[in-house]
């Protein structure tokens, strides 16, 4: 690793360490290309996440809001607060959010499972949102004496970029708690720190005095000189040259001038409607749902070309030259031959974790297809963001936030292309003055090599410390048999006994963990590393068998009780249960795997072979016990029997029938295993079952595109691990199972 090259420091801090990272820099500097490719290599099991809808989208993620249930409004980080009848509207505390707004079981296991969260845009994340998700974080883990959880933040942005957003009714609570609303002033972040890396090449740029210029406005030190090198810019309307996109400020001006401009054209208008399928909120529509475009229109595009001609990106201007029913013809700006535009897919996506794995998976619940374009005369600075430009007419004489003019001004390549609609005023060049200090503080402050040393040292005793305890998971054993009727109302004293068992067995593992933690930490502390793995490796062996012995009664009693009624809540739970206890054992399984490369100073490589031969023992477990539950006569005997139907308005309904009228009425997979207290994988067999009676329709359970392309995929494969494997693990195990259902079907 080269010390003087801040996207090597930061992938470090990343992935041999276990601190908080805040990774920004200038416009153009790289901050994109980071994060595609350190989600690409990291060992971690990471997850994406930004405050908004097209952020999220763009980053390659979900929400804020959606993946950790936040409502809309303040975050009051006071336990003892107690809100007035007219602050119950907009505003939240600690109670209200674990009481109302209770995480699904699928996204408490995609936080448990979690160890790097990576929040995009951090420059509109709020301090409130951030304690926010610090309490999410904590309850999910069970683990409240680390902030966040022990979950490693990665924040990348630019705080010199577009600010977060504060209404005015919230801006005087908000200021009990906080100096103001930059997510650096989260109280979980200054309890943890974070380590501040700058990336400061710029690629966008090459030319010095423009470069000069902007990093003088990012740092509040606008000199008359760069006021008058921008200014020299400024050029009358009336001399404006003709097809140069113009940046504005507000909404209603960016919409008047393209509006204008196109009914200025001649011809009819064409109209142009996006495809919309499953989960896809109007908030995250990455253009219009219904484009107007009229021959001759100026257009820019909204997205990178996703095939390999790569002809067009995102900020790529074009003129319309044809329009058909469903085609659009343009010539690129700089070309001359004609470019007949595809329609793009854009997927909103959910992280979930699978059967057969260990790590987040980001699942596509919806689908929003379009022409990847929109009418280019003009578009707001907000809207700019991200985008590349040769020209552009900049309008910041109305400018009402700090950082607008740097957005407008750093979408450019160089000054060459600079025209300014109205002279820079003072008073639009000014930057937040508490970002300006926080960012020179923390440059300052920074160093890298002692704290990469320090972090990297902490992060292994983090390690050790964290595969060895199981105290969480005794928290999340005794809150689920709290829960549970005592004595257990079952007529198996086998049955009755189990709860007790894991207990005892629990209790136990935690005492001989706290004394082994306390052995490891020795050696370490006395660079006594032979020994150290010596020990680590007989632990291993032990607690990988202890926690085998715990699994298999785990699932023996889940299958179990599936032979009784009234016992939906108690498997959920014991699923919850399976998938901290597969958890522990994937960090016991990799930790000789991470602290070897740790100390050898080398990459912690990605292990996926330990993951899947441990999902592959938990699946033939499982099976085997499903197969004695179904054998066992006792089961058949015992008080309290499953019945194979319930009462259902006066009649007898079959479970199978109780998903099918769910899925009638238009619930999704996650909303009918919510709904029902069942897990999705129960649910996709009776919608298998379904399709293959003709009750489901396999093609509406997807979208159509994805549907079509699974099934071509199939090509006979002997089963679904096979197929999943053929197909580069594009498709989940319960789109296989769906779609093998339906070809069985049409055979």
């Amino acid at each position: 690793m080269s010390k003087n090259d801040p996207i090597q420091v930061a992938a470090a801090f990343v992935n041999r360490t276990a601190r908080n990272i805040f990774l920004t820099g200038k416009a153009g500097t790289g901050k994109t290309t980071f994060l595609r490719d350190l989600a690409e290599h990291t060992h971690k099991n990471y997850m994406i996440v930004a405050p908004t809808g097209i952020a999220a989208l763009n980053a390659g993620g979900a929400t804020i809001h959606s993946q950790f249930s936040l409502p809309f409004g303040t975050y009051i980080p006071d336990s003892n607060f107690r809100m007035s009848a007219d602050q119950n509207q907009g505003f939240y505390t600690r109670n209200i959010l674990i009481s109302h707004h209770r995480l699904s079981k699928v996204k408490r296991l995609v936080l448990r499972s979690l160890e790097l969260l990576i929040i995009d845009e951090v420059s509109m994340l709020r301090a409130d949102i951030l304690d926010a998700i610090d309490l999410r974080l904590k309850s999910a883990k069970n683990i409240w004496d680390q902030p966040f959880g022990g979950v490693q933040l990665l924040f990348i942005g630019d705080l010199f970029q577009l600010p977060p957003i504060v209404k005015d009714h919230e801006r005087s609570l908000m200021h009990r708690y906080y100096p103001n609303a930059n997510f650096f002033n989260s109280l979980a972040l200054k309890q943890s720190g974070l380590i501040y890396v700058e990336l400061t090449k710029i690629y966008r740029q090459s030319d010095d005095v423009f470069i000069d210029v902007l990093n003088n406005l990012r740092q509040n030190r606008i000199t008359a000189a760069d006021r008058e090198i921008l200014n020299s810019h400024y050029l009358p309307e009336e001399e404006h040259p003709e097809g140069v996109i113009t940046l504005a400020t507000h909404n209603r001006l960016v919409d008047d001038i393209n509006q204008n401009s196109l009914a200025e054209l001649e011809g009819e208008s064409h109209f142009y409607r996006a495809k919309i399928e499953g989960d896809f909120s109007e908030s995250m529509y990455p253009c219009s749902r219904e484009i107007e475009l009229k021959i001759g229109a100026q257009v820019m595009f909204i997205r990178n070309d996703s095939s390999q001609d790569k002809r067009y990106y995102n900020g790529k201007l074009a003129k319309v030259v044809g329009l058909e029913e469903d085609e659009i013809t343009v010539v690129l700006e700089g070309e001359e031959d004609e470019f007949l535009v595809p329609k793009e897919t854009w997927e909103n996506a959910k992280y979930t974790v699978e059967d057969d794995s260990l790590s987040p998976q980001l699942d596509v619940v919806g689908t929003f297809q379009q022409f990847p374009l929109k009418l280019a005369w003009a578009v707001t600075i907000h809207k700019s963001q991200g985008l590349t430009f040769d020209r552009a007419v900049i309008d910041v004489g109305r400018a009402f936030a700090p950082g607008q003019v740097y957005v407008a001004l750093s979408r450019l390549r160089s000054l060459d292309g600079l025209i300014l609609r109205t002279p820079v005023p003072l008073s639009a060049v000014q930057s937040d003055p508490d970002i300006v200090h926080f960012s020179e503080e923390k440059r300052k402050s920074a160093n890298h090599v002692q704290d990469l040393k320090t972090g990297q040292k902490q992060y292994m005793q983090l390690l050790l410390n964290e595969a060895f305890d199981l105290m969480p998971i005794a928290r999340l054993v005794g809150k689920s048999i709290e829960r549970w009727p005592r004595p257990l109302p079952f007529d198996v004293e086998r049955v009755a006994k189990w709860p007790d068992e894991w207990v005892s067995k629990v209790g136990e593992l935690i005492q001989i963990g706290a004394r082994f933690r306390s052995q490891l930490n020795s050696l370490l502390n006395a660079s006594e590393e032979d020994q150290l793995f010596e020990r680590l490796t007989k632990g291993v062996e032990y607690f990988e068998s202890e926690l085998k012995t715990i699994l298999v009664s785990l699932f023996g009693f889940r299958a179990d009780l599936a032979a009784f009624s009234g016992t939906k809540k108690m498997i959920n739970e014991l699923d919850e249960l399976d998938h901290e206890f597969m958890q522990k054992w994937r960090r016991i399984d990799e930790i000789i795997h991470r602290c070897e490369a740790l100390l050898a100073g080398k990459v912690i490589e990605k292990n996926t072979k330990s993951e899947k031969a441990i999902t592959n023992w938990r699946i033939e477990q499982i099976t085997a016990q499903k197969a004695r539950a179904a054998e066992d006569k006792a089961l058949r005997t015992g008080k309290r029997v499953r019945s194979k139907s319930k009462a259902r308005g006066g009649k007898k309904v079959s479970t199978f029938e109780e998903t099918f009228s769910l899925y009638e009425e238009g619930l999704s997979i996650a909303q009918i295993a919510e709904k029902r207290e069942l897990t999705e994988t129960t649910i996709v067999g009776h919608l298998a079952r379904g399709i293959s009676i003709e009750r489901v329709d396999f093609m509406k359970l997807l979208p159509p595109a994805k549907a079509e392309e699974i099934l071509r995929s199939y090509k006979g494969q002997d089963g679904l691990s096979d197929w999943r494997k053929d197909v580069d693990n594009a498709f989940s195990y319960q789109e296989l199972r769906l779609a093998l259902a339906h070809i069985k079907l049409k055979k």
